[in-house]
């Protein structure tokens, strides 16, 4: 370089002189030439020289590069994939019921059943199901699990209440990888000593990593997962902080990182490959220079020093930044530079490709950022972001904004439609409800709507609750405009039910506002008599009643745990009770409240040991008191509720009869009220006509003739029956 310089000094004091060696040959015309040899010597070698320090500076960037979005994979897999499992296994693990039945003396394992193992069922997370549930004791040992048998969590468990704080990763156990999340029961709010562990897990599947590639725009491997295939030939390995990369000629870069299992210990590498189109333009500027150079050289013999100070120097220029770059591991434009056009546009396209790549990271960040906040199946808000939304609010609200409601949906039939017409055709009918949600929301209001999970939405109305309940309203009216998909199978059912939870009248939290209106959706949904007696305790909540009291909610439960047992005879006794009253004309107010009594007439039985109602031998004398109690505990329960003392009469009296034999008071004749007697026949023909255990079911006929021989029934409301019945 130090000559190159020497000569560049000579050639700037003979610059003056290019007009009178053109004019004739001489010995300073041949030291020119002689200078333009060996100019062009130099040129060729500092373009050579220059784009080996571009392919090399770029090689370097490339697999940096790669090996930065290898750990963008890792941390996907390892801390963004079972971040929705996290979130569930905390809501769980936060829990006070969940608590209190980890810390009873026996495990309510039915209780579990119902409440923990539906999860494997039904609870979606990253658009697929769980794999498994279990719960640990305070001292590790397992004492209750649901789902695949194969996986063993015991040490996750053990982390989980070492450390009092959530433990989330993958884990590989008998050849197959598992995203596991656990976290230490405690009370709502994080109170309390751990009363064990709660483990969820998930199989990771081909799918999930799958969805990963389209995600990260590039294929991986990873336990044997995933769509790379490594190329043939032998690959120069380059080790980096953090892991390792090659390029695979001719445009591919492979990284991979190791992998830690939730137990901290080395479960394998992550190898990921994209396309490099880096290092496939550096080549190409690259080859291009070399004739370039050549040209350049036969025109410009005589300006040296212009080719050091135009080429060589923002060469050099260039060099400096790509080294500095290398230096600080950060990649960033270099900007415009002088010389060259070939240079200029090497430079150029380097700038662009860096722009490129931050992009690329941009919208991949946006794309993680999407994926941890949007139900994959619907596009809409999931929810954690629900939540969020409602907790802005909220806060809103307390600063004097709008108001603020939460209107939540229950999507019905998605079971029957699954079973009948398939899964597809069941996730068909969650978007197209998803989109309805979407039209009738107001986004110029703020509205958000999100699917919660399985087949529950709610959409966040900043408004009063008028507004909210116009927006169910309008989803109503669309679901009858476009019926979902599936709706064929569903005949009259209505497409969803539906409740508001008004801030802050029904509670000051997303998750009190959620629970109040689910609790209400509960009360319009059902069948049997769970159903039924949901939507009359609801009824009594209206202005002529008052609020319902702590009866009714006990009636509730009391119907609930009958609904295992007498479901359908109930119901075939209500529709009973309600044509005999039709028959005899009692109006239709009066056959409304008879059919309440027939769904209601033996609440009592719920008190009842299920070995008890299903023993097919005959009772004891002890056993048989217990069952006819039944009578008085459900007359007892109905008289708690308001609205309901009238029922209650009629259930205490059903089992009565007019000779005198029945119970529970004996009542003979005219003491018999007419609606009991009504509910008897009712109840005793479902009886005779139905099969049990211990006998086969009697024909129509014979029920009515052996109730009309019988002293104890109404011969009046037999002959209803018989006219009701057809016979």
């Amino acid at each position: 370089m130090e000559a190159l310089e020497q000569f560049a000094a000579r050639l700037r004091g003979t610059a003056g002189a290019v007009p009178r060696l053109r004019l004739r040959l001489s010995f300073r015309a041949v030291l020119g030439l002689a200078a333009a040899a060996t100019c062009l010597v130099v040129f060729v070698s500092g373009v050579t020289l220059f784009s080996r320090l571009v392919f090399e500076s770029a090689r370097v960037q490339e697999l940096a590069s790669t090996l930065d979005k290898a750990e963008t994979a890792r941390r996907y897999l390892t801390e963004k994939l079972p971040r929705g499992l996290l979130d569930m296994v905390r809501d769980y693990g936060t829990w006070d019921i969940m608590y209190e039945k980890a810390t009873e003396p026996e495990l309510d394992t039915e209780w579990f059943d119902e409440e923990v193992a539906c999860l494997v069922r039904e609870v979606v997370i990253n658009g697929r199901p769980l794999t498994r549930v279990a719960l640990y004791g305070r001292d590790g040992r397992l004492l209750y699990s649901a789902g695949a048998k194969g996986p063993d969590f015991d040490a996750e468990a053990a982390k989980a209440l070492r450390s009092d704080a959530s433990v989330s990763g993958v884990l590989l156990q008998g050849g197959r990888a598992f995203m596991v999340a656990a976290q230490p029961v405690h009370r709502t709010g994080g109170g309390g000593e751990a009363a064990g562990a709660l483990v969820f897990a998930q199989a990771l599947e081909a799918n999930m990593v799958a969805e990963m590639e389209n995600v990260l725009n590039c294929a991986v491997e990873f336990a044997g997962l995933g769509s790379l295939q490594f190329p043939s030939g032998d690959l120069r390995w380059v080790d980096l902080p953090g892991g390792r990369a090659a390029l695979s000629p001719p445009d591919t870069a492979l990284a991979a990182v190791r992998v830690t299992d939730t137990r901290g210990a080395d479960i394998g590498a992550l190898t990921i490959a994209r396309r490099s189109s880096l290092v496939a333009l550096a080549k190409e500027n690259a080859r291009a220079a070399v004739p370039a150079s050549a040209a350049a050289a036969a025109v410009v013999f005589l300006v040296t020093l212009a080719f050091a100070g135009a080429v060589l120097g923002p060469v050099r220029s260039v060099s400096a930044r790509l080294r500095e770059m290398e230096g600080a591991g950060e990649l960033k434009p270099i900007g415009g530079v002088r010389g060259p056009s070939e240079l200029a546009d090497l430079v150029s396209a380097f700038d662009r490709a860096v722009s490129a790549a931050d992009e690329a990271r941009k919208r991949e960040a946006e794309a993680l950022e999407r994926l941890a906040n949007t139900d994959p199946l619907t596009g809409l808000a999931n929810r954690r972001r629900f939540v969020s939304s409602v907790y802005a609010a909220l806060a809103d609200a307390d600063a004097g904004g709008r108001s603020v409601s939460v209107v939540l949906f229950d999507l019905n039939g998605l079971k029957a439609v699954n079973d009948q017409l398939g899964h597809a055709e069941g996730d068909a009918r969650l978007r197209a409800f998803a989109e309805i949600l979407a039209l009738a929301c107001d986004a110029g209001r703020g509205d958000v709507a999100a699917r919660l999970g399985g087949d529950e939405y709610a959409v966040l109305v900043r408004s009063s609750g008028a507004e909210a309940e116009a927006l169910v309203d309008a989803v109503a009216g669309l679901t009858r405009a476009r019926p979902l998909p599936g709706h064929e199978v569903l005949g009259e059912v209505p497409a969803f039910e539906a409740a508001v939870a008004s801030y802050p009248r029904d509670g000051r939290t997303p998750e009190a506002l959620l629970e109040a209106a689910d609790e209400e959706v509960k009360a319009r949904k059902g069948g049997g008599v769970a159903g039924q007696v949901r939507r009359v305790l609801a009824g009594l909540r209206s202005d002529s009643y008052g609020e319902a009291s702590a009866a009714a909610r006990l009636l509730l439960i009391a119907a609930d745990a009958c609904d295992r047992y007498t479901l359908g005879h109930s119901e075939r006794v209500a529709s009973l009770a309600e044509a005999l009253a039709r028959a005899l004309g009692w109006g239709e107010e009066k056959a409304a409240r008879m059919k309440l009594a027939g769904l209601l007439h033996d609440v009592g039985r719920a008190f009842l040991p299920p070995e008890l109602l299903s023993k097919a031998g005959e009772l004891s004398g002890g056993e048989l008191r217990e069952v006819q109690a039944h009578a008085e505990r459900g007359a007892s329960l109905l008289a708690l509720c308001p609205g309901l003392a009238d029922v209650a009469g009629w259930v205490r009296h059903h089992h009565e009869r007019l000779d005198g034999t029945g119970y529970p008071d004996g009542l003979k004749g005219a003491e018999v009220p007419p609606e009991a007697r009504v509910l008897a026949v009712a109840d005793a023909y479902d009886a005779m006509t139905s099969p049990r255990l211990h006998r086969a079911a009697a024909a129509p006929r014979e029920a009515i003739e052996r109730l009309s021989s019988d002293p104890g029934y109404d011969r009046e409301v037999v002959a209803a029956l018989r006219v009701v019945l057809g016979l």
